[in-house]
């Protein structure tokens, strides 16, 4: 399975580079294993990494949230990111569909 070969390259071969990070979070994303895909995330956010990784980290964490219906944390990690930058199309898009999930509910 894809997700064992990517824990075993992040986790035993000690690969913990963005791209490896990003790919094992992806492949939980895909298989609705939103905690470990948020646990991936919040590795690179905490980790020592670049800042434009971080804000990849961040949008894909808070769509993991609004995944478990976590809203509140979602927003939390994107208004900031829109406050620093109201340019920044990718956060406010999925700012603006976590409004629209919650609001569906």
């Amino acid at each position: 399975e894809a997700i064992d070969v990517l824990r075993q390259a992040v986790y035993e071969d000690d690969n913990k580079g963005f791209t490896a990070r990003q790919s094992l979070a992806t492949a939980y994303e895909s298989t609705g294993r939103w905690d470990e895909a948020s646990h991936e995330y919040e590795q690179v956010i905490a980790g020592p990494y670049k800042p434009e990784q971080i804000r990849i980290a961040k949008i894909r964490l808070a769509n993991s949230y609004a995944a478990q219906k976590n809203f509140s944390q979602a927003r939390a990690l994107l208004e900031p990111l829109v406050e620093a930058d109201p340019k920044d199309r990718w956060a406010a898009r999925v700012l603006d569909q976590i409004d629209h999930r919650q609001n569906k509910q």
